[in-house]
């Protein structure tokens, strides 16, 4: 396998920087161009956290402050060791299954690496997997990482 392209999705969790370091590696022995990508979701109950101090805050003034500060986190990243002229960073919005797939095929992504927080039963149910559908929905290989502290959720 030649990975040329290399696609990392990272909700800027614990479990999603274990896979971000595995592509990182994965990037320098291939020699490809890795792309660091968060999408980012402004929450409903971070917005009302907002609003409650700032009634003349809009929608979009919230969306730009979590955009502004996901791409100052996305920024601090260590990609260690890969150079910097060889990694991208993105940070897009909207659903992430659906930008990271769009952004992958647009950039002829070779691979997909992902984190995963491992939770199962009823969690899992609730709160769905964007890794699992991704490994499903993808055109390319997609590599799931479990976080190294995860332990299996019991059904709840």
């Amino acid at each position: 396998m030649n990975f040329q392209t290399i696609v990392t999705g990272t909700d800027l969790s614990p479990a999603s920087m274990s896979a971000v370091r595995h592509a990182c590696q994965l990037a320098k022995q291939f020699d490809a161009q890795l792309h660091i990508v968060h999408v980012a979701m402004l929450p409903f109950v971070e917005y009302m956290e907002q609003v409650q101090t700032d009634f003349s805050q809009s929608i979009d003034d919230c969306e730009r402050q979590h955009v502004d500060a996901s791409r100052r986190q996305l920024q601090s990243l260590d990609t260690a060791p890969m150079p910097p002229d060889r990694v991208t960073r993105e940070v897009l919005q909207g659903i992430p299954v659906e930008q990271l797939l769009k952004y992958a095929t647009s950039h002829s992504a070779d691979l997909l690496v992902l984190g995963t927080h491992g939770y199962s039963g009823l969690r899992h149910a609730l709160l769905g997997s964007t890794a699992e559908r991704l490994v499903r929905e993808a055109r390319c290989p997609v590599l799931t990482i479990r976080h190294e502290d995860s332990t299996t959720e019991q059904a709840a």
